[in-house]
């Protein structure tokens, strides 16, 4: 008995009576079933309660309780597969606008030029495909792979010899089989790119639609274009045109150009 009386006098607390336990404060939470919630004490045993805590632990049990909110509300929704609106806005797609001439509905048809200087000329048509207007001096020639040449000798072409000197311009009108006017166009391309220096395709006018364009340069020259006649049948012209001495036929060969139409 005397050795439990001087425990006592060291200052530690003797155990409280039991009593029954008064309800929570507001904002506050119960002590948990089975944990053991030591008070502070003061020297004298009797406890000293936190003063000015309350409103700090009020907040955070008001902030506790959103964040279990939020997180209860994010589990439902993940796990029941519903995505609410304002997660998932609805979006408007819309419809990009296909590559000049790669797609159509109807035959193309567009009206001759009027080129000054070609009054006088003859006029070259494949019925249902093209036409185009060439000098009175100029050869038209047909040949078996469909290619209509129209040419004239410069002053300085020989015989015998390879072309250098005048005008030369093949049309030619074939089926894509199914490939798009930029995959023919730059098929060629590379074609003749594994021999000569060749310059990469671009969208150019042709007979007054959109076509694609490229440039063969060096010594063997000449511009390819590519129009689309119908979505199946396109329209190749080579200007192979050289002009050495400058007897006008390059200028020739971009009037012959100008006044190429398409379709019936």
């Amino acid at each position: 008995m005397e050795e439990e009386s001087s425990q006592n006098q060291g200052g530690i607390t003797p155990t409280p009576q039991q009593t029954n336990p008064s309800p929570p404060m507001p904002g506050t939470e119960a002590p948990a079933v089975g944990v053991s919630q030591t008070p502070q004490t003061s020297v004298m045993g009797t406890v000293n309660p936190n003063k000015g805590g309350r409103g700090k632990i009020f907040i955070w049990v008001i902030l506790g309780l959103v964040i279990l909110l939020i997180l209860a509300a994010s589990a439902y929704f993940l796990g029941s597969g519903k995505v609410p609106e304002l997660i998932s806005p609805k979006t408007e797609t819309t419809q990009e606008s296909a590559p000049p001439n790669e797609e159509f509905s109807e035959t193309i048809t567009s009206e001759p030029q009027v080129v000054e200087g070609t009054e006088d000329w003859l006029t070259y048509k494949k019925e249902g495909q093209f036409s185009f207007k060439y000098p009175l001096e100029g050869e038209i020639k047909e040949y078996d792979d469909g290619s209509i040449v129209v040419s004239q000798w410069g002053p300085t072409q020989k015989e015998g010899t390879e072309f250098y000197d005048g005008l030369s311009m093949s049309f030619r009108a074939f089926d894509p089989e199914g490939k798009t006017l930029k995959e023919t166009a730059d098929e060629k391309y590379l074609q003749l790119k594994e021999v000569f220096e060749t310059t990469q395709p671009v969208v150019a006018s042709v007979a007054g639609e959109s076509g694609y364009a490229f440039r063969v340069q060096g010594y063997v020259r000449g511009d390819y274009y590519y129009v689309a006649i119908n979505e199946s049948l396109y329209l190749e012209i080579i200007d192979a045109t050289k002009d050495p001495t400058n007897a006008g036929f390059t200028t020739t060969s971009e009037k012959i150009l100008m006044t190429v139409t398409l379709g019936p």
